[in-house]
């Protein structure tokens, strides 16, 4: 796993990764020429591999790049980074980053979709909380994918959750969404397609809110194909 990768070369990665961050840092400027970005990058993936291992040390790395980012993708990278640790580092670097890109729309996707993926327990309570904000609407199609479409795609472990809470979320938005955007509810809808290669339980609850959406009443052509086909 990626946790037992990061542990086995946590000296390693920590050298690379503070080398790389030295190095920026003796820089007066943000500077996008292709070793710097090279340099950037690579010292992104040793965070990402750090983060995995939830500790206070390797948690506060996130903390410090994304307040001394010069740029988004810099503060995009240390977000992302701690999106999936279980201290309180995780929101006070989603709130950073929120504020950074409360006036950048595709920043603010970002930021939702990296709620929406974050795999930590309470995740399905934080996207319908994220729904709630102003800043998200049904309305919105790229919102909608940067939450919901996020969640069905990027995070397996809870859409999958054994109680089938993930699969009745997912299928509440597609049955809200399909009056205002049927062709977003019915990409959205594929994410149950795949009911019959689980495992017979999970299978089974996918299945079942398949059905629910297919016999949802007033359901649109585009949706009730998608859902008809994949029950067929």
């Amino acid at each position: 796993t990626k946790k037992a990768l990061a542990a086995a070369l946590k000296p390693e990665l920590l050298a690379v990764y503070q080398a790389c961050a030295a190095e920026e840092a003796r820089s007066s400027a943000y500077s996008p020429d292709p070793a710097s970005i090279g340099r950037r990058r690579l010292r992104d993936v040793c965070l990402s591999y750090l983060a995995a291992l939830d500790t206070a040390e390797t948690t506060k790395l996130c903390t410090q790049q994304l307040a001394d980012a010069r740029c988004v993708t810099d503060a995009l990278a240390a977000f992302v980074a701690a999106s999936h640790t279980s201290g309180p580092e995780r929101l006070a670097c989603s709130d950073a980053f929120a504020a950074r890109v409360k006036d950048d729309a595709l920043g603010l996707d970002k930021w939702f979709r990296t709620r929406a993926g974050a795999s930590v327990p309470s995740v399905l309570d934080e996207v319908k909380q994220l729904m709630e904000l102003p800043s998200f609407s049904l309305t919105n199609p790229n919102r909608v994918r940067a939450v919901v479409g996020a969640f069905t795609m990027l995070n397996p472990k809870y859409f999958h959750a054994a109680d089938g809470s993930g699969y009745e979320f997912a299928a509440d938005c597609v049955i809200s969404l399909d009056p205002i955007n049927a062709q977003v509810a019915a990409r959205l809808a594929r994410a149950f397609s795949p009911w019959r290669r689980l495992e017979p339980k999970a299978g089974a609850l996918m299945k079942a809110q398949l059905e629910r959406i297919r016999d949802h009443a007033g359901l649109s052509r585009n949706t009730l194909e998608i859902a008809t086909t994949s029950l067929n």
